[in-house]
């Protein structure tokens, strides 16, 4: 018993796994561990959910599914339109899928878009779309961090300006002489 929940626990969908194919695995893990169906829906329902590849995560949770029935179909909808002209789940094997950006994943659209784009001969209007919104997103990011360091500058300058305006108050031990200290003497 312990062992199905184990393997329950740390199951997941792997590239080129099909939902349905994913959906047995599950489902066989549920038998074994609950014959007598107790366990609550909620806890098959999150079960499911954290099991699934990135790219069905979020439009499964979003959809706030009540059944498992719900999250399954939910799942299965988003599978075969990330699966458009070609067969399910095959975009997932493709290399580079969902490949780490600064140790952010990339969108699975953007994926999909990258593998979309590779076998079709003809530029698709949905892979410009992404590549500038990518390129938006970037230049953003670069403005903030720009903005972020001359913010840091500037607060660095005042301090600095506010330290030689303090010295200009002192008084030095050694000559008695205003805007500089003993050590600076």
């Amino acid at each position: 018993m312990s062992q199905w929940k184990h393997q329950l626990r740390n199951r997941k969908q792997r590239a080129g796994e099909t939902i349905d194919e994913y959906t047995s695995a599950m489902e066989e893990l549920w038998k074994r561990i609950d014959p007598k169906r107790k366990r609550t829906e909620l806890d098959q329902i999150s079960e499911y959910v954290e099991g699934l590849r990135p790219e069905f995560i979020v439009p499964v949770q979003s959809a706030m599914p009540q059944t498992v029935k719900e999250a399954i179909n939910k799942a299965k909808a988003t599978e075969t339109a990330f699966s458009m002209g070609t067969d399910l789940s095959a975009y997932s094997l493709t290399p580079g899928y969902l490949p780490n950006l600064y140790g952010a994943a990339i969108p699975a659209q953007v994926a999909h878009a990258a593998f979309v784009s590779q076998n079709l001969s003809t530029p698709s209007v949905v892979t410009d779309s992404i590549e500038e919104i990518i390129e938006r997103k970037l230049k953003e990011q670069i403005e903030r961090v720009l903005n972020r360091n001359n913010y840091n500058n500037s607060y660095n300058n005042s301090s600095n300006n506010n330290i030689r305006r303090n010295n200009r108050d002192k008084e030095c031990y050694n000559c008695n002489k205003k805007g500089h200290i003993a050590r600076e003497c």
